[in-house]
Formats: C-alpha cells, structure tokens, sequence
C-alpha cells in the first residue's frame, strides 16, 4: 500500500489514500512498518522513478 500511495498507481492509489486518511484521523489506530520496509520501499520507489523519468524523456 505504501508503494501505491508513493508511486500513485491508479488501480490502487484510492484505496491507499482511504487507508492514510483513516490512520491519521483516528487515534485508535496505529500504523507500523519494518525498519527492512522502509529501505524496501525507498530502493523499488527510486527505481521505477527513474524508470519513469527516463521513458518520460525518451517518449
């Protein structure tokens, strides 16, 4: 979900949105991830950007 709200992947960027929005309005809900997540997240995050950014300019 994480990398559908970071990449705004249109199949799953609303229901990522909708789960960002209840985390932060309610406090009874707390939202966790791995240390190993974020190092994750941030690698495949970089490299469909780049991705992105090169067909952007090839295209």
């Amino acid at each position: 979900m994480v990398l559908d709200w970071i990449l705004g992947r249109e199949s799953f960027k609303y229901a990522a949105e909708k789960m960002f929005e209840i985390i932060a309005l309610r406090e009874d809900i707390k939202a966790y991830i791995t240390s190993n997540s974020v190092t994750d997240i941030f690698y495949i995050a970089k490299k469909i950007l780049k991705r992105r950014k090169l067909e952007n300019y090839y295209s």
